[in-house]
């Protein structure tokens, strides 16, 4: 089927300017990245068929060919993007503002919110923890200002739990965040209880993590045309993540500078933490790199690592690493069904086979850049093995619980 030519728009002209219209009208964090994936599924429609832009028509085709695909909320999702940038492409963009929440910090309580912030830097918290601080924060202040308080010290426990019932937002997050900011105040001697046991206790679904057997990982890295100049790049990224563990944010902002082909080291900040992360050049991966730098790099000022393999020149994005890993995976025919198949999955991956060999959980945890000891859960989670070593002999039934079960056991214990 041939694209209609008639009003065709450059596809990465159309996001740039779309994706910065809804940073314009205050979209949350959360509510971007929903976008962005969106986005990204349309993009890899796009590519996948060579269309040449986008059209309405284009549109039509993304929602006809991927039915079916998706779960029915990620479709709805996919949907709804899609007349949005129809709309926007047609300059009669009509997003709804209903479900954008106010980001402004009532007067009176700005600079108590202003004091957590920094103590969440002092601590080392991400600037992205930081961004999710403000805005679950910023919804409990509201729903205090709303409701006639004007002192922090008057807040109390029927306070904070109408508010959570409130909330429209990721009730699990909100909890989080607002726990922290609360028990903040009763640190600082602002509130005299601790108000953060008012908040009740959420619970979300904890699946295990994505990963893939050494021999799918192979098969992954065989399946890239290393016959040409995009197939060059991409293999070296994705030997960086099911080497490393790298994060595509780190690819992604990874400078020619950072790597010293005279000492065989990788050395970067990471975008996450900013800790600094140092790596000892694997020969697989200083062949990949040095063949992509001599073959096929395109000439560029660019101070990026990577680069683009169209003009303009310029350093990939992080989403441009997940759109291309997801795809690979599709074409080395490696099933997913319930899986995930991007980067972070090969991440798990990386950590999983670790543990197999009882590599001990903080140097895991050293090598993926991980700061939190949240984040040893995890690797705790995929140790089956050793999961197993724990395992208790189910004692036997007594009393009530024995009774009940007697009939079905023929007086048996």
């Amino acid at each position: 089927m041939e694209q209609n030519t008639d009003n065709l728009i450059s596809w990465r002209e159309l996001r740039e300017g779309f994706s910065q219209k809804l940073q314009s009208l205050g979209y949350s964090e959360r509510k971007l990245n929903d976008y962005a994936w969106a986005l990204n599924k349309i993009e890899g429609f796009i590519f996948d068929h060579d269309l040449t832009g986008y059209s309405s028509e284009t549109g039509d085709r993304v929602l006809s060919e991927t039915k079916g695909q998706y779960r029915q909320g990620s479709h709805c999702l996919i949907r709804t993007v899609v007349h949005r940038l129809n709309d926007y492409s047609l300059g009669i963009f009509h997003l709804s503002h209903s479900g954008v929440k106010s980001t402004r910090c009532p007067e009176q309580f700005a600079e108590t919110l202003h004091w957590h912030l920094e103590r969440l830097r002092k601590l080392g918290r991400s600037e992205s923890t930081i961004k999710q601080s403000v805005h679950y924060c910023t919804q409990l202040l509201n729903h205090l200002d709303s409701h006639g308080v004007t002192n922090l010290s008057d807040v109390t426990p029927v306070h904070i739990h109408r508010a959570f019932v409130a909330s429209q937002s990721n009730k699990s997050c909100w909890a989080t965040f607002c726990r922290a900011f609360l028990k903040f105040l009763h640190e600082s001697g602002i509130q005299g209880t601790d108000l953060s046991v008012a908040i009740p206790t959420t619970r979300r679904p904890q699946p295990l993590p994505s990963t893939y057997s050494k021999p799918e990982i192979e098969k992954l890295l065989l399946s890239i045309d290393r016959s040409t100049g995009l197939g060059q790049r991409n293999y070296a990224i994705v030997l960086l993540i099911t080497r490393f563990g790298m994060r595509s944010s780190d690819i992604a902002n990874l400078k020619l500078a950072d790597v010293n082909f005279c000492t065989k080291m990788l050395s970067f900040v990471q975008k996450k933490t900013s800790v600094p992360q140092r790596f000892e050049l694997l020969p697989a991966i200083e062949d990949a790199l040095h063949c992509y730098l001599t073959n096929a790099r395109p000439e560029s000022d660019d101070p990026s690592l990577f680069l683009r393999d169209v003009a303009p020149f310029t350093g990939i994005e992080a989403s441009a690493v997940a759109t291309f890993v997801g795809r690979q995976f599709k074409k080395a025919g490696i099933p997913s069904p319930g899986k995930k198949h991007g980067p972070h999955a090969l991440r798990m991956t990386l950590a999983s086979h670790l543990i197999s060999e009882k590599v001990p959980y903080t140097v895991v945890a050293k090598i993926l850049g991980h700061e939190s000891d949240g984040a040893l859960k995890n690797y705790v989670r995929l140790d089956l093995e050793a999961l197993r070593s724990c395992s208790l002999t189910v004692p036997m039934p007594t009393g009530l619980f024995a009774e009940m079960l007697r009939p079905f056991t023929g007086g048996e214990q």
